[in-house]
Order: structure tokens, then sequence, then C-alpha cells
């Protein structure tokens, strides 16, 4: 597994906020610069950048870049920032996880259960949603799934 470049991290979380247009170019180049590449580190980072301010498109670029390899690695970045993104950014959770609870939604029950308790709550909270629901029928499923594995532990930890 590749190593995240260190100049690589402090500059996109240094133009992150895109405020000019030099910025917005630089984080372009930065994204593009990841293609193919996304490790766990780099996930991690791109996730950062999902906000409410206006992106430009550059936000699908950050998408395409999480798509770009190993699958999982992009689906356990989006899963752990979900608390954040319901707090800081809702408008991405559902362009970021309706396709993951669509295509992959088996993937999605086995990372939740590997999550962190806080990430794995809010992703039930956005399984639960009607109007993500109305979207992504089968989040009904992965809602019950998720619900009846979290009793089995709390059973389990009780006894």
């Amino acid at each position: 597994m590749l190593k995240m470049d260190e100049t690589w991290k402090q500059r996109i979380l240094a133009v992150m906020r895109r405020t000019d247009v030099s910025e917005e170019e630089e984080f372009w180049s930065l994204v593009d610069a990841v293609d193919g590449k996304c490790t766990p580190e780099v996930a991690t980072v791109l996730m950062k950048s999902f906000s409410s301010e206006p992106d430009y498109g550059t936000q699908e670029s950050v998408i395409s870049v999480l798509a770009s390899g190993d699958r999982r690695v992009g689906l356990r970045a989006m899963i752990e920032e979900l608390p954040r993104l319901a707090k800081d950014a809702p408008e991405w959770i559902t362009a970021l996880m309706g396709p993951e609870v669509k295509f992959r939604p088996e993937m999605v029950t086995e990372i939740a259960k590997a999550s962190s308790p806080k990430a794995r709550d809010t992703l039930r909270r956005v399984l639960a949603d009607e109007a993500f629901c109305e979207f992504y029928p089968r989040a009904k499923e992965l809602y019950a799934e998720l619900s009846q594995w979290e009793s089995q532990q709390a059973s389990r930890e009780e006894s």
C-alpha cells in the first residue's frame, strides 16, 4: 500500500475551502494526482473536502477518485465521515451513500459493522430517513439488518 505524501496532504488541506480561482485549480490538480491511488489515508482526507459551500463541480472529481481504488476504502471513509457530513454537509449524504446502498448493500453492512458506533448510528439514521428510502428502498432492509446486529451485540455484551 502506498504511503500518503505529506506534502500532498498539507496542500490539499490548505486549499480545501477553494476561496479563489488559484486554490480551486490547485484543488483539482491535487485530486487528479491521487486518481487510482486512493489509500485509506487519501480517502479520509478527501472526505473532509465535502461541505455546504459551493464546489463548482470539484466534488464530482473527488467522488470519482474515491471510486478509483478499492471500493471498500472509499466506503469505509464515507461511513466514518457520516457524523460530520450530517452536521456540516447533509446534502452530500444521498449522493455519496445512495449508490452504495443500491449497488453494494452487503458491503455497506459489512463495513458498517466494523465502523465506530457514532458512524454506525448516523448511518442507521440515514437508512431510516423517509426521503432516502424513497429513492433507495433497499435502505429499509439494511436498517433492519444493522439494528438486528446491534441488538445481538448488545445481548452478547450483557451476557
